[in-house]
This record gives C-alpha cells, structure tokens and sequence, in this order.
C-alpha cells in the first residue's frame, strides 16, 4: 500500500509543477537600492562579463605599455641631447640607444625642441 500512495504522491507533484503559469515580471521600483549594482555597459551574463574583464585588461595593458614606450623615447631623446649637445634629427638616431623593441613610427617628433608625441 505505501508504494502505490508514494507513487501516487509523486504523480500528483510532478503534474502540480507541471502547470503553466502566468509569469508576470517582478515590479520595478526607481529607488536606488532596488536597482542593479551593475554599471549600464556591463552584462548579468557572467560569461560576458568575464570576457569583457579579459578584453578591459587587454586594453589597459596596451595603453601602458604605450605611455611606458613615449616615456622611454622622451628619455632616450634627452639623453642624446645631453650626450651630443643637440637634439637628434629623427627618431631614428635613436633607435639603436633603446634596448627593447619599441615602435618609433607611431610618434611625432620635432627634431628642433626635441618634443615626442603619440601621431
């Protein structure tokens, strides 16, 4: 008799859960603690948000190593300076003074105050 009446329990649940139901969307309300937590450009997906974490790290990086590089060259062009008592006539003067593999085409330079920057 209990495994019919369990049987018969679980039947009865099953289709209870089973039932459509009208899903109306939770109220919203404009006070400021009932809003998200979330800036507007940032997803709930957290899959999204993960990957938009990689790409803003990705970005800050480049950006560093950027203004790392223009830091480099604006030393390197006064360290010429200093050594030969004038500014060089291009970046290319330069180049073999940096020890790392730095990008010398995407800044301006004027040779005749010695002024760097991003083109």
């Amino acid at each position: 008799m209990r495994p019919v009446f369990f049987i018969i329990s679980l039947t009865f649940l099953s289709f209870q859960a089973c039932t459509d139901r009208p899903k109306t969307p939770p109220p919203q309300s404009n006070s400021p603690a009932s809003q998200s937590n979330n800036p507007p450009n940032q997803s709930n997906n957290p899959i999204e948000a993960y990957g938009n974490g990689l790409i803003g790290a990705q970005t800050r990086a480049k950006n560093t190593a950027v203004a790392t590089n223009l830091d480099t060259v604006q030393k390197t062009v006064q360290a010429y300076r200093a050594a030969n008592d004038r500014y060089p006539d291009s970046l290319n003067d330069i180049a073999g003074m940096i020890n790392r593999a730095v990008d010398l085409t995407i800044y301006d330079y004027d040779p005749s105050t010695g002024t760097v920057r991003l083109k």
